[in-house]
């Protein structure tokens, strides 16, 4: 290679590594992308032994202008060069070298970035072309919009809390890290993934051999939190995380559980309820909505039923108010539980609920509630498994729906408490914030609570970016995805986003400038995954256009269309939602030749029914483990317990399953 064409990566894709000795430690960065930029070369010297080596010429009082270095091999002369740069170059490739920068602090001008999540918030509630953003007052997220960007066609990469969360924050699809379900997130820790996750060890069925096993086959080697840290940013996590990784939570339960004790869940057994998802066990995996475990209450002292938000919100303020110019740029994470099941609220949060708005989005709701005949049998499964009741959802769709709302504006006034304190920090006007959702809910349209499906109103989620250089109340309708929050962020500080990540900057939608190589063009489409519980088989989405694919696939019926055509429980699902915003009227038996035409661009970007195979083997192969663990009369009482009326019949249904 000419030295018009020398190398060296300075874009942060590694956990920092710690030098021995007096001196700051050096932030060592990915082996794979560099910079390429021959005008920044200052020097190259030979013989340097190790990158710690180079590192150290890097930062040593006679180099005191080198920005960046490269312990690189050179592939005409096969030794390895250190290379020392005068400035942060502009441009990257992939090659063979080890790089960084001459400590972990970053260049002074970088931006923060405020980092605020909920769960659960059906993203229709903050798109202003949809009659539910009529249903409850944000003042404060709407003030957000009114400075910055609306991405209103959002959608998560899997709608369920911990396989969306960690897709999010390592930038890849569920099905490239492996991430399955709540009981199946990032195994091991993602800076040595020889060690378990702590929380993954401690679940029986799992264990910690096991989870460094399945850790290893994610193969996740960074994160968010890992590349900003590796860059120099103060990165400080507060409130729920739930993805594993030893980044905290994405793991619930821990493999045993009786009827009488739910070991903190709102329901028992949500690990074999995720391993066995395929054993077709069609038994309520939730309590009846109206049943023993009160999941909606409207008079609830507290409002909502998670009083750690209020917590991290604090935290959160503290660190804002705290901030001095001075301080290194910061990556400030803020995610709070709200809005979640169980369904609670009370008049306080009332007071922003529009009654005539919601009244009409349930009477909508009720529109996409068919007749037992007329539901799809995976819909049908679901709505069981979630423990809703057919003959009651006039009911509860009130109560339930109010509740909600009542969540969403109890949201919104915590966003607005860190928001407020970012408006009085010495860090506001230099600082990016993105607000986001890890996926939807589904308040009973088409019979069905919580998230889990791939309807509208559980696969988007709101995405909200303002900051220096945004213009403001603006709304985007191209698709995009929680997986483009990664290299947004990189771009946003100036770093050129991998090619390994599966999303896209925002920056040119933002109408900034971007790092983002010009061959990366945005997909017409956008997709989703589910391989988790209360589903009867892995399911995927495909939306482009005013069209949405969804198909489900069992792993034994691999590229072929007519097997999964002859299966009522697999068969595909087209609508028109833009036609159609409820969803009501499927398509596909009378458009297969639309379907194929989707499930041709589905299938180029995930092989589902390899994944569906994987999914449903490492299922039985867990629950399997899981069961030798305990006495067979332990086992079967287990299994009643986690699935509300089971029949003996079920439980055989479970045996032969878990035997085949």
């Amino acid at each position: 290679m000419a030295v018009g064409h020398l190398i060296a990566v300075v874009c942060a894709l590694m956990a920092v590594t710690v030098v021995a000795g007096p001196r700051r430690p050096c932030a060592t960065l990915a082996p794979s992308l560099c910079w390429h930029d021959s005008s920044a070369v200052y020097n190259i010297t030979s013989h340097v032994p190790s990158h710690d080596q180079c590192c150290e010429l890097c930062r040593s009082s006679e180099r005191a202008k080198c920005q960046a270095w490269a312990f690189y091999n050179n592939p005409n002369t096969h030794a390895w060069e250190c290379h020392l740069y005068q400035s942060t170059p502009a441009h990257t490739v992939e090659a063979n070298c080890t790089s960084g920068f001459p400590s972990t602090a970053p260049p002074a001008h970088r931006k923060n970035l405020l980092f605020l999540q909920c769960d659960e918030m059906d993203g229709r509630v903050l798109d202003p072309r949809h009659p539910l953003s009529k249903v409850t007052r944000m003042p404060h997220l709407e003030r957000l919009a009114s400075r910055g960007v609306n991405f209103v066609n959002t959608y998560t990469p899997n709608p369920l809390c911990a396989p969306s969360r960690a897709s999010m924050w390592t930038g890849r699809r569920s099905s490239s890290i492996q991430a399955w379900s709540n009981v199946k997130s990032l195994m091991s820790l993602v800076e040595d993934p020889t060690r378990p996750d702590p929380i993954c060890a401690r679940v029986t069925g799992y264990g910690p051999d096991t989870c460094v096993e399945l850790g290893k086959r994610q193969n996740v080697s960074t994160s968010i939190k890992h590349t900003f840290e590796s860059l120099g940013f103060d990165v400080s996590l507060n409130g729920k995380m739930d993805t594993g990784g030893g980044m905290g939570g994405g793991f619930h339960g821990s493999g045993h559980w009786t009827g009488e004790d739910q070991g903190g869940l709102y329901y028992p057994g949500c690990e074999l309820h995720s391993w066995a998802a395929t054993a077709n066990i069609s038994r309520p995996a939730l309590y009846p909505l109206y049943g023993q475990n009160n999941w909606i209450n409207t008079n609830s002292p507290n409002g909502g039923p998670f009083a750690q938000d209020w917590r991290t919100v604090d935290e959160c303020v503290r660190f804002l108010r705290n901030y001095k110019a001075s301080d290194p740029p910061f990556l400030l994470y803020c995610s709070v539980v709200d809005p979640h099941p169980p369904y609670y609220s009370n008049t306080t949060w009332f007071e922003f609920v529009n009654q005539t708005a919601l009244n009409e989005s349930i009477a909508a709701s009720a529109a996409s509630w068919p007749p037992r005949k007329g539901i799809h049998p995976a819909d049908a499964y679901s709505s069981i498994s979630e423990g809703v009741g057919l003959h009651a959802l006039p009911d509860v769709a009130y109560p339930l729906a109010l509740a909600y709302h009542g969540q969403t504006a109890e949201t919104d006034h915590m966003m607005g408490l860190v928001l407020d304190a970012l408006d009085n920090s010495a860090a506001n006007n230099k600082t990016f914030t993105l607000f986001t959702a890890d996926h939807g809910e589904m308040h009973l349209e088409h019979q069905l609570v919580e998230k889990m499906s791939m309807y509208e109103g559980s696969v988007r989620v709101p995405l909200i970016v303002a900051g220096p250089g945004i213009g403001g109340n603006r709304m985007v309708t191209n698709f995009t995805s929680l997986l483009d929050v990664f290299p947004t962020f990189l771009d946003l500080v100036g770093v050129a986003p991998p090619s390994f990540l599966h999303g896209l900057s925002l920056a040119p939608l933002l109408g900034l400038n971007t790092t983002q190589p010009a061959a990366f063009h945005r997909p017409a489409h956008v997709v989703s995954e589910y391989m988790g519980e209360e589903s009867v088989a892995p399911t995927f989405m495909l939306r482009q256009g005013s069209l949405k694919l969804v198909v489900r696939s069992d792993g034994r019926n691999r590229d072929s269309r007519q097997g999964h055509h002859s299966q009522p429980h697999l068969a595909p699902q087209l609508f028109n939602v833009d036609d159609d915003p409820h969803e009501a009227n499927d398509l596909a038996s009378d458009h297969a030749d639309i379907v194929n035409q989707l499930d041709d661009i589905l299938r180029s970007v995930v092989d589902y029914d390899t994944v569906a195979g994987e999914v449903v083997l490492e299922g039985k192969t867990t629950a399997k483990r899981w069961a030798s663990q305990f006495p067979a009369a332990e086992v079967e009482s287990m299994f009643y317990a986690a699935y509300d009326g089971a029949s003996a019949q079920d439980y055989a249904t479970f045996q032969t399953w878990i035997g085949s």
